[in-house]
């Protein structure tokens, strides 16, 4: 298999979108053998992309967010798992500069023609959720938690389904995620 290898951070993107998206867990309690284990694995997964999902990087850099720019964008559909699987998955990089000070985040979106499953399971699990009146046929808005500063909006309108998360919601907020969200519903 040739590829290049992508750089520890896009991976670790890209891993936590499949993680997100899919649900996964770990039930077993295993002692900390898994921890004490040691795997290495190249993953040929993502590829940069100018455009995915009906989106770009341009229209993250326009929702008006003072410094913040897509480093790069990425299609990670492939390593899409469970009711996932058979969307679209885009991860953006993104990073925010104020004054001297630099985040981080990753903005990961699926664009799911035949979602129905993965909205249920998504709506299911989400702890506390918010509805948007007005984003396709149903939508809802899951804030940051104490334990998590992740946010997403996750929409339906017939059998599509698209939902765009942020690992770190100080860098867009609820309005930025519903335009990004209600702008892939139009452009799918």
């Amino acid at each position: 298999m040739s590829g290049r290898r992508i750089p520890s951070l896009t991976f670790g993107a890209a891993l936590a979108l499949c993680l997100i998206l899919t649900g996964c867990s770990h039930d077993k309690d295993d002692g900390g053998a898994a921890a004490a284990s040691t795997t290495t694995t190249t993953v040929v997964a993502a590829k940069r992309v100018a455009s995915c999902g009906g989106l770009t990087a341009k229209d993250v850099n326009g929702l008006g967010v003072p410094g913040l720019k897509v480093v790069h964008l990425q299609n990670v559909s492939s390593i899409m798992q469970g009711p996932a699987r058979g969307g679209q998955a885009c991860s953006f990089d993104l990073r925010r500069t104020v004054a001297k000070t630099t985040e981080r985040a990753s903005l990961n979106v699926l664009v799911h023609p035949t979602g129905g499953t993965y909205f249920d399971a998504a709506i299911a699990r989400a702890p506390e959720k918010q509805a948007i009146p007005g984003l396709g046929d149903t939508a809802s808005y899951v804030g940051p938690t104490k334990d998590s500063p992740k946010a997403s909006v996750i929409a339906k309108r017939g059998p599509l389904v698209v939902e765009a998360e942020v690992g770190n919601s100080t860098l867009l907020g609820e309005d930025q995620l519903i335009a990004i969200t209600g702008l892939a519903l139009e452009r799918a």
